[in-house]
């Protein structure tokens, strides 16, 4: 890894960063803020004059918001390639330039395969470290809008003996979203992903529906009854099997719903539903709505390929055409397993309609879910510090959306994943004007501080020292078992 020396307060002031000799006035009660030596502040109350001094550098932080999301760093979009390879240098310059040690590591993959069999090389995983301690890390990917390829075998090497991973007690990840607009949350349970794409292909170019139309089987026709198949207008999904591995509900975990802050007319209207149509959603209450976000597989369309979709009236049978979906997996549900499936359903319903269209299935990317103790000490340290910012206990909540990386990080080193939120459920996330409100990043800054200071107290222990298998529910009660985060047979 490079290493630099931190800035100097010069060197901060040249950068637009004012040290905090400023002077605040509260009731008449001054608060000085001054510099010991260059880099190092002496505070009074950790909590309160951190809290100050955040706040004392909000226009720094929202400039350097700024100058990130002018990147245009999308991996979904092959061609903005550059641009992700320009946003880990952005990265890794301020890692460096804040006294930071930086390393890129070359992505184990090297290359991705387009659809169009050419290639194009994927971006390196930004690795670095900060403070002191060595085991404060970071890992920055680049291609998480496109399956994360080559993270899970980088993460599978880095966490070997002796490497970047290996000495990691606890992880947190921010990546998802608060449920609600101002309560804040921890997450500790994510849907996997399994996505498709099915094509009907029907010749070798496309043809004139009012020459051809009629005489020939459309690949269109054929597809759209197909994805018409999978699911009903209900959600509910179609495909023999895919339910075999889903989990009972039990009564102690629909208790668990009923505390949460969630209103059913506000999500509403975050979704854009409550003004449209007849303004419903497919379920009623908010036990069933969350349910139906977190604990049960779903199954969503999202486009065809190889159709016209420009404005205008082109009269024209495509001659190939590719259908997208994909279904958010729970608990016990296996990637592979739900390929199986869907792939049979698929290869059942094209034999009905005796079609002499050429059909294929192929399964992209695809992920399990996870879940996590919210008893962890990992967790008991986010939750002290969501409280001593926000003055709140937070809620436990699921995510129906899918982040591959906890998992991969969990089995790889066996090691307890935190989610901590710091957005609002309406920041849009994947859509038009996505956006970030100014005082979530703020809290996010404070949070995120306190919590490496709680994580620092907790004792015990590193849960990385020793990596035995999980104690089983007999072991546990073992006099000198600890609970989850130490659980080693070693130490009983």
């Amino acid at each position: 890894m490079s290493k630099f020396n931190k800035l100097s307060l010069a060197d901060v002031e040249e950068e637009g960063f004012k040290p905090l000799r400023k002077t605040y006035s509260e009731g008449g009660n001054k608060t000085q803020y001054s510099s010991t030596k260059p880099g190092s502040f002496k505070f009074k109350d950790p909590f309160a004059d951190f809290f100050k001094y955040i706040d004392y550098r909000e226009e720094i932080y929202v400039q350097r918001l700024r100058e990130a999301v002018a990147i245009k760093s999308v991996s979904a979009w092959p061609d903005h390639r550059p641009e992700i390879m320009k946003m880990m240098s952005w990265c890794q310059g301020w890692i460096d330039k804040l006294g930071g040690e930086s390393e890129l590591y070359a992505n184990p993959l090297k290359e991705q395969k387009l659809d169009d069999g050419t290639t194009i090389p994927l971006p390196p995983i930004l690795l670095g470290q900060f403070g002191n301690d060595p085991k404060k890390k970071m890992i920055y990917e680049g291609m998480e809008e496109y399956g994360s390829e080559g993270m899970f075998e980088a993460v599978n090497d880095l966490a070997k003996p002796g490497k970047f991973l290996d000495d990691v007690d606890f992880f947190c990840i921010s990546d998802n979203y608060w449920l609600g607009k101002n309560k804040p949350c921890l997450t500790y349970g994510l849907r996997g992903m399994a996505y498709f794409e099915v094509g009907v292909e029907c010749g070798s170019q496309d043809l004139h529906s009012g020459v051809y139309g009629g005489t020939v089987h459309e690949a269109m026709i054929d597809l759209v009854r197909l994805m018409g198949s999978l699911v009903d207008p209900d959600g509910k999904i179609l495909v023999d099997g895919v339910m075999k591995d889903v989990a009972e509900v039990t009564e102690e975990e629909e208790k668990m719903y009923e505390t949460i802050d969630f209103d059913p007319e506000e999500y509403k209207k975050e979704c854009g539903v409550a003004t449209i149509g007849k303004g419903e959603l497919l379920h009623k209450t908010k036990k069933d709505l969350l349910m139906a976000r977190w604990r049960f597989p779903t199954l969503s369309l999202h486009g065809i390929e190889g159709a016209f979709s420009d404005p205008g009236a082109k009269t024209v049978i495509p001659r190939k055409v590719m259908g997208k979906f994909s279904l958010r997996l729970v608990p016990d549900q296996n990637p592979k397993q739900i390929a199986e499936v869907v792939t049979k359903h698929l290869e059942e319903e094209f034999s009905k309609i005796n079609s002499p269209n050429k059909m294929w299935v192929k399964a992209h990317h695809g992920a399990k879910a996870w879940l996590s103790s919210t008893d962890h000490p990992n967790y008991e340290a986010a939750k002290s510090a969501v409280k001593t910012v926000f003055g709140q206990t937070p809620d436990m909540t699921r995510e129906g959306g899918s982040i591959p990386i906890a998992t991969w990080l969990e089995d790889a080193t066996q090691m307890n994943v935190l989610l901590l939120p710091v957005g609002a459920c309406d920041d849009m996330a994947h859509s038009q004007n996505e956006k970030f409100n100014k005082a979530n990043m703020m809290n996010a800054i404070k949070v995120l501080g306190v919590y490496l200071h709680e994580v620092a107290k907790i004792k015990g222990p590193k849960p990385s020292d020793c990596k035995c298998e999980p104690l089983s529910m007999e072991e546990m009660m073992i006099p000198g078992a600890f609970a989850r985060g130490f659980r080693c047979k070693c130490e009983i």
